[in-house]
């Protein structure tokens, strides 16, 4: 008989394949914790959505400000939120700049305001106790590019800087410049890091273009000092790291180490990367939460990668730095998402997202929208898209409201209150004829909750591949820690590279504090074996070894 024993995950995180990966790595492992207390398995405190159906647009933007408040911007409809530190949300203004897009791109606390950055504008409003909106400025300053895309803004040696296509603006002590340093062209700065008190420049060209640079300015020099190019479309966003820089890069999961002149190959998020597939981490999509960097991954096209809220760190300086899915959205939903903004707000992990999802409707009074299993709350706000033609009521774009009629099905109206009331006044009605493919796109914003776990976490190993000619047996079992009444520890098998999954019987056994499969999986040249850790409530199981075992 062979052993195949799977511990110590967290010196192996996830494998580069279903086949090939370092040591003690695993295939997939989602919602697992690895790192809080090393060698034991774990499940993570699970993400739950606060928003309540107030959030209307993808947030791009968190900004935990010193008043006590978190403010969040709407990144194509200038609202900004504000959230208490129990999590409720209010609308307090809605951005209204002279000229440009009205979609707030980026914000930032700096020295007694709270600057806000859309396409022609960068406005502010002072800080408060708490914050008064009816006194902000959406036209405090102009920009002198408009870039309709990318304004970040990063703050070093006490000034604020903001990227505008190829120049970096300025303010300095409540004075605006727009143009500190000029690039060259056709160059335009998509993400603004730092190395020790230098600026650190992501630069886009347009996605056609996969050639892009990355530039470290001094802050005073009249130029930058150091460039180095690169074959990617873009630089997305500067990891949250420590002491070292991180990019990911392009749109093919690349994630590259900085040496302060250098962009170097790191690591790669593994997925089904060939042809059009393609995602990426938006600029304020990562975050460090207590020493661990976080970072989002959203969908481009294809969804090539599973999306979510990865790692990529350690326990400490004395282990190796490995790649974990930590969390997907409230949802679960894995594919077809936009993580726009992660944010810490004292100990609150806060995730922004968007959700795209196929949708069928009627041509009738009323209209009757079809989106299986779709999980929204009546007076949830929604809109759509479509490759072709919607019917004659629904406008492309616009926000309605949901009234659910069932799991799979949903009526739509005007304002929320008038859905909350599902009468026939402000409902939308249908009529013409439609074509193509629609889509329905939800937002929220979700936090880490501190009283329930993850539903179901679970890990898959790499393929374990036998001589073809000789199939094996295989069978497994789970030690665990704790098992706590009403959690479950589950063990499925995929043979012969089959495309789903088939449960294993499986028995406890407390006096060896085992969960054992009784039945062998069957006979096989290739195999996987997933194991699912099912908690209730805030208890779930802990594990210390799992152990494969073929022959």
């Amino acid at each position: 008989m062979n052993i195949i024993t799977l511990k110590d995950l967290n010196l192996g995180g996830v494998a580069d394949s279903a086949l090939q990966g370092g040591a003690n790595s695993m295939a997939e492992m989602v919602g697992c914790d690895i790192h809080s207390e090393p060698g034991f398995l774990k499940v993570n405190q699970k993400l739950t959505e606060e928003s309540s159906g107030v959030i209307d647009d993808l947030v791009k933007a968190i900004v935990p400000c010193s008043d006590g408040l978190t403010y969040l911007f709407g990144s194509t409809n200038g609202k900004v939120w504000s959230r208490t530190s129990a999590g409720v949300y209010a609308l307090e203004t809605t951005a209204a700049p002279a000229a440009g897009a009205v979609g707030v791109l980026e914000a930032k606390e700096y020295q007694g305001y709270i600057y806000y950055a859309m396409q022609s504008r960068l406005g502010r409003v002072a800080v408060g106790s708490p914050t008064s909106w009816a006194g902000n400025d959406d036209d405090w300053a102009t920009f002198t590019n408009t870039d309709v895309d990318f304004h970040p803004m990063r703050e070093v040696n006490q000034v604020l800087y903001i990227g505008d296509a190829e120049f970096v603006a300025q303010v300095d002590a409540g004075v605006f410049s727009a143009e500190a340093l000029d690039i060259k062209t056709p160059l335009r700065v998509k993400a603004l890091g730092t190395v020790l008190t230098d600026l650190v420049l992501g630069t886009f060209v347009a996605t056609i273009r996969v050639a892009t640079e990355i530039l470290r300015w001094n802050t005073w020099s009249g130029s930058f000092s150091v460039a180095d190019q690169i074959p990617e479309s873009g630089i997305n966003a500067f990891l949250a790291t420590d002491n070292y820089v991180l990019v990911n890069a392009g749109r093919k999961g690349n994630i590259y180490s900085y040496d302060g002149g250098n962009l170097n190959t790191f690591k790669r998020i593994p997925g089904s990367w060939s042809g059009s597939a393609t995602a990426l981490v938006h600029p304020n999509a990562t975050v460090n939460m207590f020493g661990l960097p976080l970072f989002g991954v959203s969908n481009v096209s294809g969804n090539p990668a599973t999306q979510g809220i990865y790692s990529l760190g350690s326990y400490d300086r004395n282990y190796p730095e490995v790649l974990n899915l930590e969390w997907l959205i409230s949802r679960g939903s894995s594919s077809n998402i936009d993580i726009g903004a992660l944010a810490i707000a004292d100990t609150d992990l806060l995730v922004s997202w968007k959700e795209q999802i196929t949708a069928t409707m009627t041509i009738a009074d009323p209209c009757v929208v079809t989106m299986t299993a779709h999980g929204l709350a009546t007076a949830d706000p929604i809109s759509f898209a479509t490759t072709s033609a919607l019917p004659t009521g629904i406008t492309a774009g616009t926000v309605y409201f949901v009234n659910v009629q069932d799991v799979d099905t949903l009526h739509l109206y005007d304002t929320a209150a008038n859905a909350t009331s599902g009468g026939a006044t402000g409902r939308v009605v249908t009529s013409g004829s439609q074509s193509g493919v629609h889509t329905a796109s939800i937002w929220g914003v979700d936090v880490l909750d501190t009283t329930a776990k993850v539903v179901t976490a679970y890990v898959v190993s790499k393929a374990i591949n036998v001589v073809r000619n000789e199939g094996k047996k295989l069978g497994a079992y789970a030690g665990y820690r704790s098992l706590p009444s009403g959690t479950t520890i589950k063990f499925y098998q995929k043979a012969n590279w089959a495309s789903s999954w088939t449960e294993i019987t499986t028995k406890v056994d407390a006096v060896n504090s085992i969960v054992k499969c009784e039945d062998f999986a069957p006979v096989a040249n290739v195999i996987q074996i997933k194991c699912e850790m099912n908690s209730s409530s805030n208890d779930a199981p802990e594990i210390d070894v799992i152990e494969l075992s073929f022959n």
